[in-house]
């Protein structure tokens, strides 16, 4: 910190900054680091509820006939645009499917949305189904919008909790 001397060399009263500038940086490194795992597991945290709630079945399902749409609902959580956290997809069955299109569509999905996010934290939930958004938009099913509106309130509380946003 910055001391004042009274005496400095033949100056009398002058300032002198003594700041250890490279020790104010490691602190900030450190505690920057600190967030960031914070937030990497509060958004892991996060995708797990969403899609535990995305995957079981509540009224307003979509009614599972191969199993591929529940199959295809994954997250990642993403730290400068590499993965550090992977929702592994689960395979389900349906009557009329083992679901097994659907782990690989999210895998894929998830691959190409990545891409979009090169800097900061972020975490994406998504149905890899080509088909998820006609299921939610014309059939008028939950597929994802109950996990969505979940993770913006979780988000929210834990950003407003925490004093990053009011």
């Amino acid at each position: 910190m910055a001391k004042v001397t009274t005496t400095h060399g033949k100056y009398k009263g002058v300032v002198v900054n003594t700041t250890d500038y490279k020790a104010v940086n490691r602190a900030l490194l450190k505690r920057k680091e600190e967030l960031e795992r914070a937030l990497v597991k509060r958004f892991t945290d996060i995708g797990e509820k969403c899609v535990t709630i995305a995957r079981d079945p509540h009224p307003g399902d979509w009614g599972d006939v191969t199993g591929n749409l529940r199959s295809s609902i994954g997250y990642v959580v993403l730290k400068d645009g590499q993965a550090v956290v992977e929702g592994a997809s689960k395979q389900y069955s349906g009557p009329k499917g083992d679901g097994s299109d659907g782990p690989a569509a999210a895998e894929a999905l998830l691959t190409q949305l990545q891409a979009k996010f090169p800097t900061g934290i972020v975490l994406i939930v998504c149905a890899g189904m080509n088909y998820a958004a006609y299921v939610e938009n014309v059939r008028h099913k939950d597929v994802l919008t109950t996990a969505e509106l979940l993770m913006e309130s979780l988000i929210r509380k834990h950003l407003t909790n925490n004093g990053i946003v009011k």
